[in-house]
């Protein structure tokens, strides 16, 4: 762990070992780790309080630009932190633009991240004035992220940490410029169903403008717009499909050397439970 702990186990073959953080001895809140065997792993992390649970997938390498499609900011009560890790061996500064595609101003925040170690972004900046960044205190903010500086080049990963403070909260994990493709599916979109709704972000990761045309299965609902370099596009399907509509999403980007890249946001209508689920649309040719 980036607070100088570990932890140790050995793992049969095939099967699972839960490491629960709150019963080891740290010395931070927030700290991030890093897992090594000698064997082939993979890992998934919750993260959970008395009324809210996040889940992500824990990465198998990194990148020197890491993109966040949804970034959420004084919205509706709902506030993002970003947490970027330095997977690399050196300490690096890291530079976070923040560019809107519904509501807000771009902006941008610089933070130094020491190997294995992890910096918050987002929760801080739009909520209080911070060195390193000139985002606006309190303003609505909507839409994407993505590093744009990276001063000794290091690997990144990162997470996106959507919360309604005591009710609702998901996490995505980053994406990798490298991965994007012109086209991605979307496997699961709702409007009114039992409650349910979803939404999307989708951002364009290349050098070019780049427009954007999404359609749905079994309903003549289509999505488009153009998309700078850098930005994105949003668009939530409450009230827009059908009642009860439960269906899926291409959305393909031209030219075909575009880049894009998207997260998904799925919300319940329960006043009480946390019925919030996010997860990345899937890249194909």
């Amino acid at each position: 762990y980036s607070d100088n702990t570990e932890a140790t186990a050995t793992i049969p073959a095939g099967a699972a070992q839960t490491f629960f953080q709150a019963q080891e001895n740290h010395s931070l809140k927030s700290f991030a780790g890093t897992v090594t065997s000698d064997q082939n792993i993979v890992a998934a992390v919750i993260q959970e309080s008395d009324t809210v649970m996040f889940a992500y997938t824990a990465f198998t390498g990194g990148s020197t630009n890491p993109v966040f499609p949804l970034v959420n900011a004084n919205n509706g009560g709902y506030i993002s932190g970003i947490s970027i890790q330095n997977a690399g061996d050196t300490a690096t500064d890291v530079t976070l633009t923040y560019t809107p595609s519904a509501a807000g101003n771009s902006c941008t925040e610089t933070q130094s991240i020491q190997p294995g170690a992890a910096a918050v972004f987002a929760l801080g900046a739009f909520s209080s004035s911070n060195a390193g960044e000139n985002c606006a205190d309190g303003a609505t903010f909507v839409g994407s992220a993505s590093v744009t500086a990276n001063s000794a080049n290091q690997p990144l990963v990162g997470i996106g940490n959507q919360l309604l403070p005591g009710k609702n909260g998901e996490a995505y994990g980053s994406f990798s410029t490298g991965d994007a493709t012109a086209k991605v599916v979307m496997p699961l979109i709702m409007d009114r169903n039992s409650g349910y709704f979803t939404g999307f972000n989708i951002a364009n990761v290349g050098t070019a403008a780049a427009t954007v045309n999404c359609t749905f299965t079994n309903s003549s609902y289509t999505v488009s717009g153009s998309i700078p370099a850098g930005g994105a596009l949003t668009d939530v399907q409450q009230g827009k499909i059908a009642e009860k509509y439960v269906g899926a999403a291409t959305c393909t980007a031209t030219p075909n050397t575009s880049k894009i890249v998207a997260v998904v946001n799925q919300l319940g209508s329960s006043p009480t439970a946390d019925q919030f689920l996010v997860y990345e649309a899937v890249n194909t040719q």
